[in-house]
């Protein structure tokens, strides 16, 4: 008790000094509780991006040995896969199947690798959610052409300026099969999306049942 008289009595000599550490003090807490208020959300908008953008937050992968002992990336029956996931009694809010490839996509002499994701965009709507379209519209994305295949795709903002394409221009993209054999096919622009920074350039979106076809795989 009488330790904390002689505090308080040294406190009351010396008023200025004790309000300005009290405030310094004050102060610095503040700033750390602010920055981590802004380092926390900032975490949590990245993550969801990422799990919106690149579909989800658990990603399974499957492979097969072919004869000469090679791998290749494909789920050929996914019935196994889809019964562990029932049994297991996850909270599942949405299961997307997706089929993605690194090709480099080509216009008018100008070129860029690119992630392409295939997307089955009459049942998906996690990712519809997350992309703003600035042109076009994920209904042109499911049009035909006349030889009856949905070749549209969605670029962001950034590759359509550096591939100086517009919407409804048709672009060239080379690729490698799962055989791992060169493949080249054609898409048409059909929408433009906003591009939310760092990552938002990653990924281009087209139709499941071409990016497959492209993959040498089956269009389902």
């Amino acid at each position: 008790m009488k330790n904390v008289k002689i505090a308080f009595r040294n406190l009351s000599r010396q008023r200025k000094r004790t309000i300005l550490l009290g405030s310094a003090i004050a102060f610095g807490i503040m700033i750390v509780t602010i920055i981590n208020g802004f380092a926390g959300s900032f975490i949590n908008n990245v993550s969801e991006n990422f799990s919106h953008l690149f579909a989800g937050h658990v990603f399974v992968e499957g492979f097969e040995k072919t004869a000469d002992n090679a791998t290749m990336s494909v789920i050929r029956d996914d019935s196994a896969l889809m019964a562990t996931v029932d049994s297991l009694k996850l909270p599942v809010k949405s299961i997307s199947k997706r089929t993605d490839f690194q090709g480099t996509l080509i216009f008018h002499g100008l070129s860029v690798v690119q992630n392409i994701v295939g997307s089955d965009w009459e049942k998906e709507t996690y990712l519809k959610e997350r992309l703003v379209l600035l042109e076009g519209s994920f209904d042109d994305l499911l049009k035909t052409d006349s030889d009856g295949i949905q070749h549209g795709i969605i670029l962001s903002r950034d590759i359509a300026k550096r591939l100086n394409v517009e919407v409804n221009d048709r672009i060239t993209v080379k690729l490698r099969t799962i055989y791992n054999q060169l493949n080249v096919g054609d898409f048409t622009v059909t929408a433009i999306c906003y591009d939310p920074g760092l990552f938002g350039s990653i990924s281009a979106y087209a139709n499941l049942s071409y990016v497959n076809e492209l993959m040498s795989m089956e269009k389902g």
